[in-house]
């Protein structure tokens, strides 16, 4: 088990489990919603900052750019969570399923898996519960159900 437990994708968006034949037709034959594809531009944005963070060797200055580079992102996200949980709410199990494939299959999904899964990044943010910390801090913001 790893020190660094992140939050589901599925869950951050609120996508249920839904037992479905939707296969890759729903991925592909699918126009995205302008309230997906903001989330997935905060994603990478989150991603790009997370990744600038951790490749300063010094831990402080990795806090302070998710910090200081994370607060406008929490903004985006927040002005972006009604809409988007509003459009969800809208969506049929299908599509969904589509919704939960796309993400599954986005780079900034692939890359918040390697911090658990990377031994190195893994060690490094065991070691430093801060650090460990202002990295949750700023990917819980993509927990996109209504408050």
């Amino acid at each position: 088990m790893t020190y660094f437990p992140l939050l589901t994708l599925a869950l951050l968006v609120a996508v249920p489990e839904v037992p479905t034949t939707a296969g890759p037709t729903a991925v592909e034959h699918y126009q995205q919603n302008p309230a997906e594809t903001k989330f997935n531009r905060l994603g990478a944005d989150m991603m790009a900052v997370v990744q600038r963070a951790l490749s300063a060797t010094n831990d402080a200055e990795a806090i302070a750019t998710l910090q200081k580079e994370g607060a406008p992102l929490r903004q985006q996200a927040q002005q972006l969570r009604p809409t988007y949980a509003q459009w969800m709410a809208g969506l049929s199990s299908r599509e969904k399923a589509g919704v939960r494939a796309r993400l599954q299959n986005s780079s900034f999904a692939t890359y918040f898996g390697t911090l658990e899964t990377d031994p190195q990044l893994n060690n490094r943010l065991r070691s430093n519960p801060k650090l460990n910390q202002a990295v949750k801090d700023l990917l819980s913001t993509l927990d996109m159900r209504a408050k």
